[in-house]
């Protein structure tokens, strides 16, 4: 997505990573190339992530139709790090630099939801609000 983005903003990309991407142009353009990445999307190169292993193990039995629910995990763990365990919300904005649509996020959000990794508040025309469960949930 990233690719895409950086070719419709007239940036020649040559060698297209996951994240990193090479870019071609001459060195009176270069710095104008970058400015046009968003400095969000050029920092994270430089986060991490922590993965629970109650993470790894939920989302592989049985597997995700999708990569994107994976993806979208990997996402709300950082984004629940961030957040110091406190409900975030989750716009579409970053998601959609990997290529990770509204309806994709939306079905990732629900077998996240499924699997009790996670509790959303779906609110209308909004961006819903996670809950992000580390631990097993215990319900009397």
């Amino acid at each position: 997505m990233a690719c895409c983005l950086a070719t419709e903003r007239g940036i020649e990309v040559c060698a297209p990573a996951h994240d990193p991407v090479m870019v071609c142009a001459p060195v009176e353009r270069l710095e104008h190339d970058i400015e046009g990445i968003p400095e969000k999307i050029r920092n994270r190169q430089e986060h991490f992530i922590k993965v629970p292993m109650r993470w790894y193990e939920k989302p592989a039995s049985p597997i995700p139709a999708g990569r994107c629910t994976v993806l979208v995990a990997l996402h709300l763990l950082h984004l629940h790090w961030r957040s110091r365990g406190e409900p975030f919300k989750l716009p579409n904005g970053t998601l959609r630099y990997d290529g990770i649509s509204h309806d994709s996020k939306t079905r990732a959000l629900k077998d996240l939801e499924q699997r009790g990794l996670i509790t959303v508040e779906w609110r209308e025309r909004k961006s819903p609000i996670i809950h992000v469960h580390l631990t097993r949930r215990c319900v009397s």
